[in-house]
């Protein structure tokens, strides 16, 4: 029994047309992972630096929020 199957010529197009969608993902990915091992620690640091920046902003403006219902009561 044979495990090869014949499609007609449309579904032949439309399954390399999904290959090469999944080549260009597979290459994204792999591309991706390279740069991230290679600015690993540098990355992480910026990351870490613009969540700890954030965070900061939004406790300021909970504070001034907590000011501003003081001031004005309501």
């Amino acid at each position: 029994m044979s495990h090869c199957q014949g499609f007609p010529a449309d579904q032949s197009r439309e399954r390399a047309g999904e290959a090469r969608i999944d080549a260009c993902g597979r290459l994204l990915v792999l591309l991706s992972s390279s740069l991230l091992i290679v600015g690993g620690p540098t990355i992480l640091d910026t990351v870490t630096q613009t969540s700890v920046a954030s965070l900061g902003i939004l406790f300021e403006i909970g504070h001034f929020g907590l000011i501003a219902y003081q001031i004005f009561g309501r």
